[in-house]
Formats: C-alpha cells, structure tokens, sequence
C-alpha cells in the first residue's frame, strides 16, 4: 500500500454532497477544516440521514477547534449562519427525543463533556446558548460515568457559561464535585 495525504478542501473547493453513511459523513467534516466550509456543508448535512447527536457533536466540537482562527468580522457572521443555524436545531431535535424512539441514550460521558466545552467556548453566540440547558441536561445525566479530564471540562464549562444560565452552577456542578471527586479533578483545571 501507498500513503497519500488526506485532501483538505481548501477556499473555493466545492463541497461534497452530504453522505447518508455515518463514517463517510464524519470524515467529510474533518476535511471540512475551516468554519467557513463546514457552516455550508452543515446546511446540508443536517439532512442527511447519518447526521445523528454524535455527528452534530462532532461538528460543534470541530467549530470550537477553530475559533481562535476566527476574525472579529467572521465571529460576528457566525451568528447568522444559516448552517449553524441548522446544526443548533438538529442537536436541539435530537437530544429532545424520547429514548424510545432513539436507539442511543444521550451523548455519554465524552461527548457531553466535549459538546458542553464547545458551547463555553462560543458563550458569545447566541443562537447556542438553546442548546446550553439540554447538553447540561446529558452531562447530568453522564456525570457519574465521566473520568477526571472530562468533570474538569465541565467544570470549567461550567464557570465560562454561567451568564448563559446560572441553573448550570446549582444542578451541574454538585454533580461533578461529590464525593471528594474534585481532588482528582485538580490536575486538569
């Protein structure tokens, strides 16, 4: 076998038609790479049929990759994106549902300490802070199951969101510093 670079669609490329296979889906988010091709890519990909809460998940946490790369004119347009726009109503549509229609239980311990980062890191984005409650909600939920680095995350998360919801200081974060937990805790914050 031969190694050949991964492609990056790069500015100008067009970009691939959203794929319905989950894995083919998530690595055309990775070559992606600028926010400014994943926002269009996401208008459509919200549609696809692979896009489940682990994808969208991904896709957040792909953005907060890429925020310090983001100008003060780019933030500002981020806002109004009609992909993110997209993207935050899928998330929101996919953790609102029953577990009985969903053959997955939540985002887990990862994702939802991942997820709940990216949302600390855009705490200056609106249009995310209605999906601050629902993945707090997941972390809740995860929490007991979460490692060390992740409740740090969370923690910290938690004190970069607390003008987005003061409810996440009262109902989060007792959960994640029982029993003794924060001394472990310590080494990631």
């Amino acid at each position: 076998g031969e190694w050949k670079m991964a492609s990056k669609l790069q500015k100008g490329d067009q970009l691939p038609n959203p794929s319905e296979d989950r894995s083919t889906l998530l690595r055309q988010l990775e070559e992606t790479q600028k926010a400014q091709n994943l926002l269009p890519f996401l208008e459509a990909a919200v549609h696809s049929p692979a896009l489940d809460q682990y994808v969208a998940a991904r896709a957040l946490c792909l953005l907060s990759v890429q925020r310090p790369s983001l100008s003060s004119d780019e933030l500002t347009r981020l806002t109004s994106q009609p992909g993110l726009m997209a993207l935050v109503t899928k998330m929101e549509e996919l953790l609102n549902r029953d577990e009985s229609e969903s053959s997955n239980s939540g985002l887990g311990p990862r994702w939802s300490a991942l997820v709940l980062q990216a949302l600390a890191v855009y705490k200056d984005v609106p249009v995310l802070h209605k999906l601050v409650v629902p993945v707090a909600e997941e972390a809740a939920i995860a929490a007991a199951d979460m490692n060390n680095q992740q409740v740090a995350l969370c923690v910290w998360a938690v004190a970069e969101l607390k003008e987005v919801s003061r409810l996440l200081q009262d109902n989060l974060l007792p959960l994640m510093v029982q029993n003794n937990r924060i001394l472990g805790v310590r080494a990631y914050l």
